[in-house]
């Protein structure tokens, strides 16, 4: 069966049995504009509330007990995800009471609203994801320069005291001085001149 919303005129394929003879209330997910659809009529032909000339428009059925249960809770957890955005310590909410059919459902606005605003944190989760991680790598590489600048330095002192790492401590000296005298034949050719 296909449902055509009469404000946008998005469609929508749902199966047979979800819309009853006597007709039920619907929501366009694009659009959020609600009527009362009634089922399938004469060979299948959709008569749309509103669209039948001098048709009168058949009473609504109240929603189940349970889907408005339902709506609700998914309206308060969403609602408690909202107030979590904005304060630092979220309140914990309070339980639900029984819903009756008689109790209105929130607006599909609402609704909307909240499923935005989840998003919308869910980036601000990822961007600071982002930079936090961009800070620990910037400290990582900072460190690990501070400690072979350390070790380069102290080198003497290392193969003084333990004289079993003086080899080592050597070759890594000797190592760090070519690397700083290719940098100085590189910083000449391009018209650098390093202070001594």
């Amino acid at each position: 069966m296909r449902l055509i919303c009469p404000n946008c005129t998005a469609q929508y394929e749902v199966e047979e049995n979800a819309v009853p003879p006597q007709g039920r209330d619907v929501v366009c997910s694009a659009c959020g504009h609600g009527w009362f659809h009634t089922g399938a009529q004469l060979n299948d032909v959709l008569v749309l509330a509103g669209d039948a000339p001098g048709a009168a428009t058949p009473p609504r059925r109240p929603l189940d007990a349970a889907v408005v249960n339902i709506l609700r809770e998914e309206a308060e957890r969403e609602a408690r995800a909202r107030r979590a955005a904005t304060t630092k310590d979220p309140e914990p909410a309070p339980p639900s009471d029984a819903a009756t059919a008689e109790e209105p459902v929130r607006d599909i606005g609402d609704i909307t609203a909240t499923l935005h605003a989840t998003a919308r944190l869910r980036t601000a989760e990822r961007q600071a994801g982002k930079r936090r991680g961009w800070g620990m790598g910037f400290g990582f590489v900072t460190g690990a320069a501070a400690a072979l600048l350390a070790l380069y330095l102290l080198a003497p002192v290392i193969a003084r005291e333990w004289p079993a790492l003086a080899p080592a401590a050597a070759s890594f000296t000797q190592q760090v001085n070519m690397a700083r005298l290719w940098l100085d034949d590189g910083l000449r050719e391009i018209g650098i001149q390093p202070r001594p």
